[in-house]
């Protein structure tokens, strides 16, 4: 009896040992994975209340092509200086999913945010006056509704699309990888940017009051936001096409047209183009100050496409209107980088020419 039970442990073991075995097989390495959810398609229609205040109104649709979920929509209303109110009071708009107003400095457009329930919560206004709203978003579905209202027009502004990386966690293995990899993507390198319609800062807005279908001529996208990048060096490459940082276009397109825009502060000698193939770098001519298009050749499925430059440096005590060095960005270097994703043929375009959809 005391054999046969042995063998019984014994085999049970094996097996649990043999599952196990197989699971982690089974696992994906994390070092590739590449949730894409910039198949979202945003739109915006913009009205006004009987009090006179614009009411911004978003919805989401998440393609089943999309292969991650959307934790975030973030629109940014931040201004550079304080704004009048103009009698505006957030409170005459209650929402009981709103989480606060965290804003670090208070410089945005006074602005009350909603939305129906079940579409989104919680909601608040961040510490880097972005409105948030947690969607919480996979693959297939939408989201409807998401409200905005302020007395200021409409002018264009940026948007972010925050991944979740807790969606699908259990099919990564992450515990047989370092938490600090550079290797292993982050939130910041699925995140999707673009520009979309919100509230502008005053002489930022639409000329015609938002009567337009999107943005347009004149606008400019900053690029990819990055957490280790300070916000404020964003702006040493700018871009009037496209309007957005990963998106998808038809099958057979062969070209990324380009077209940016080159800070008069900037070091040429320190642009980089990652990756060099087909010398990509000679596309480029940047010149501070200057404007130009390139079109970058494209290649089926994935193409990934990083820029970034640095600021001329100019000696203690030269700088009229210096910052200190921590507030220049990362070591007190002042550097801007942008990583465009392009696929090509790969699912159903989800924008035009990556300015998103605007209604």
């Amino acid at each position: 009896m005391t054999i046969n039970i042995a063998r019984s442990l014994w085999l049970m073991a094996c097996l649990l040992a043999g599952v196990s075995l197989v699971d982690a097989a089974e696992l994906k390495d994390p070092r590739l994975r590449d949730d894409d959810i910039s198949p979202t398609k945003i739109s915006v229609e913009v009205t006004r209340n009987a009090h006179g205040h614009f009411v911004y109104s978003y919805d989401l649709d998440m393609p089943e092509g999309s292969t991650g979920q959307v934790r975030t929509f973030a629109l940014a209303i931040g201004c550079a200086e304080a704004v009048d109110p103009r009698g505006f009071d957030p409170s005459d708009y209650p929402s009981k999913a709103m989480m606060g107003n965290f804003s670090s400095d208070g410089l945005h457009v006074p602005a009350a945010i909603d939305a129906p329930w079940g579409q989104a919560g919680p909601l608040a206004i961040a510490e880097s006056n972005r409105a948030h709203w947690g969607v919480a978003a996979p693959p297939g579905s939408l989201r409807r509704g998401l409200q905005l209202i302020s007395p200021y027009p409409p002018g264009p502004r940026e948007y972010r699309l925050i991944p979740s990386l807790n969606y699908n966690w259990s099919e990564w293995d992450y515990d047989s990888v370092d938490k600090d990899d550079p290797d292993v993507p982050r939130e910041d390198d699925m995140t999707v940017a673009g520009i979309t319609t919100g509230p502008a800062c005053p002489g930022e807005e639409y000329p015609d009051d938002g009567g337009s279908e999107g943005p347009g001529d004149g606008i400019r996208f900053a690029g990819s936001p990055f957490s280790s990048q300070h916000e404020l060096r964003n702006d040493l490459l700018t871009y009037s096409a496209p309007l957005r940082d990963q998106f998808h276009v038809p099958s057979g397109t062969r070209e990324l047209e380009l077209i940016i825009h080159y800070h008069e502060a900037i070091d040429p000698r320190t642009f980089r183009v990652t990756p060099m193939q087909g010398q990509a770098r000679r596309l480029f001519n940047p010149q501070p100050g200057s404007s130009e298009t390139v079109r970058i050749p494209l290649q089926p499925g994935k193409n990934r496409i990083e820029l970034q430059v640095q600021e001329a440096f100019v000696p203690p005590g030269r700088r009229e209107g210096s910052e200190a060095a921590a507030d220049r960005g990362r070591g007190g270097v002042a550097m801007d980088r942008d990583v465009f994703v392009i696929r090509v043929g790969t699912a159903e375009s989800a924008t035009d020419k990556g300015r998103g959809k605007t209604q």
